[in-house]
């Protein structure tokens, strides 16, 4: 069941790619990252503490709006094989707060401080977390 699960979220990684890539055309676009964890107790998933995020995906952008702004996309794909729930509240907080969690600890990233970095003539960062979830 493991495997079958794995290989369901790394097509929906893959579908993802596409359409950031290819339809909306972000060539920036960087795939499978991980940051440490600065909340675990709080961030945790059941009874373990959690220790790392992952990103799926991450883009970054000079705002086309504000002169000096770097826009970055913070990533979550949750693809699944089954049906949608019929009521998928519960789920979509679950994914949510995995989204909201992973970017809290991503402001004070290594991979946020190596990005913003790689940006000269930039005063402001906006980080947006973006859920693709899919069936």
């Amino acid at each position: 069941m493991g495997e079958w699960s794995k290989s369901v979220g790394e097509e929906g990684e893959k579908i993802v790619e596409y359409l950031f890539e290819n339809i909306l055309g972000y060539k920036t676009l960087r795939k499978k990252n991980s940051i440490l964890c600065n909340n675990g107790e709080k961030h945790k998933i059941a009874e373990s503490p959690k220790s790392t995020h992952g990103i799926d995906g991450l883009i970054t952008v000079n705002s086309p709006l504000e002169d000096k702004v770097l826009d970055v996309g913070i990533i979550s794909v949750k693809y699944t094989a089954n049906e949608y729930p019929t009521a998928p509240k519960g789920d979509f907080k679950k994914h949510l707060m995995d989204l909201i969690y992973t970017l809290e600890c991503y402001e004070n990233s290594k991979l946020n401080a190596e990005i913003n970095k790689n940006f000269s003539n930039v005063t402001k960062t906006d980080i947006t977390g973006i859920l693709v979830w899919a069936s």
